[in-house]
């Protein structure tokens, strides 16, 4: 029987996904293809990841020489080498978060003031209503004084749909002080409520299973940008040519339908496994969703698992979706679009709630440094409007974090 050679592999199939594409005018989907199955041996321990990244450097560069389009993933293969272990990572801290829920008037339209987050800069979440005077000019600026007689100019950051806008506004160059007991906002007074914490916090460690099992349940989670699962075969036919996977593996059955279920091709979640058959899904429902319109203050910080850790600031939610507001050490545990390491096991998002559904999400807006990151982790499918509690569970290779959340709305 001859020796599998791991890097030989991923060659031929990074090449092969180069010639197949059908027009080298536009990606031909190759790139993911070659991290995929990049990504099946490194997880298996076939391949160390700094060989793989080398591999798929030399890939994306005979890419663009052929005049394909380079996803944005392969411009941060060489991440930092991870020197930090469990040991060495700091716990984050909790922030002042407080709700605000009130509506200013602005000469951009009518602004409703959602929460304010007190950091090294504050953050005012926003949404609102644009006049149409207002698409000509560029997003709004607020001036927001706090009750020191700080004053300062803060800045949209976000997007709008039709009028409606939707996003936060940051100060520049001085913040607030966080201990202040009010807003001045657009000269109109917002009083801030700090209310006390009821979240639960715990660590649970995952199910011990067979580790190209594992790797190929993680991967049919959608993918964070495309919202598509991961090409499925590519990593089954990688594991079964490192020897890690046997190809008549009962298992990999369920694992196809479940693939086919998520990948939007046919397939109900009728007979699928828990937690996949109660996956609740958003996206074009002919009604509208049927979401709860609200902010919750969530400001929970988990202990450190899996070399990285936690905290959760805000839940946000509309009839179509919600949302969190998160920060995470380090930033490379969430796999991002302008970020990160595609060859980690980052973070993947679930959700729970006690009307037995089950929500699955993808990284939104982010910025992070090496050492700590923050951002939006965005649920596609609206929550369900009658649920009292829904348990945060972002979960690592090991270990998931549990953060149980009452919906009590603001």
């Amino acid at each position: 029987m001859s020796v599998f050679d791991a890097e030989l592999h991923l060659r031929l199939v990074a090449e092969r996904a180069l010639l197949e594409a059908p027009d080298p005018r536009h990606g031909g989907g190759e790139e993911t293809v070659a991290t995929a199955a990049a990504r099946a041996l490194v997880a298996i321990g076939a391949l160390a990841a700094e060989t793989a990244g080398e591999v798929l450097e030399e890939y994306t560069f005979a890419a663009t020489l052929r005049g394909h389009e380079v996803h944005e993933l392969f411009h941060h293969l060489h991440a930092p080498p991870r020197t930090a272990g469990p040991a060495a990572l700091e716990p984050l801290r909790a922030r002042r978060v407080a709700a605000i829920g009130q509506d200013v008037a602005h000469a951009a339209g009518t602004l409703r003031l959602t929460y304010v987050i007190f950091g090294e800069r504050a953050e005012l979440g926003v949404v609102g209503l644009l006049d149409e005077s207002a698409f000509n000019h560029g997003p709004p600026s607020l001036r927001v004084k706090d009750d020191t007689g700080t004053e300062v100019q803060a800045e949209f950051a976000g997007g709008w749909s039709g009028r409606q806008l939707h996003g936060t506004f940051y100060p520049m160059r001085r913040t607030l002080s966080p201990t202040t007991r009010w807003l001045e906002v657009e000269g109109q007074r917002l009083e801030l409520r700090d209310e006390d914490a009821h979240h639960e916090v715990r660590l649970e460690p995952l199910r011990e299973s067979d580790p190209a099992l594992r790797h190929l349940w993680r991967q049919i989670t959608p993918d964070e940008w495309s919202h598509r699962p991961a090409p499925l075969e590519t990593v089954i036919d990688t594991l079964v040519a490192s020897g890690a996977l046997v190809v008549d593996h009962p298992e990999l059955d369920t694992i196809r339908r479940v693939h086919t279920a998520l990948d939007g091709n046919g397939g109900g979640k009728r007979g699928l496994p828990e937690p996949w058959r109660s996956l609740r899904r958003g996206h074009g429902h002919p009604r509208g969703g049927d979401g709860p319109r609200g902010v919750v203050v969530v400001g929970a910080v988990t202990p450190v698992f899996d070399e990285c850790a936690v905290a959760v600031d805000v839940l946000e939610s509309s009839e179509d979706g919600w949302s969190l507001i998160v920060r995470v050490t380090p930033s490379a545990a969430v796999k991002s679009h302008f970020g990160g390491d595609p060859l980690r096991s980052h973070l993947v998002w679930w959700a729970a709630d006690d009307r037995r559904h089950t929500y699955v999400a993808h990284t939104g807006n982010w910025d992070g440094s090496e050492t700590e990151g923050s951002g939006v982790i965005q649920f596609e499918a609206p929550l369900d409007a009658k649920a009292s509690y829904v348990d945060l569970m972002p979960t690592g290779h090991t270990h998931r974090a549990v953060i149980r959340v009452p919906l009590v709305w603001r």
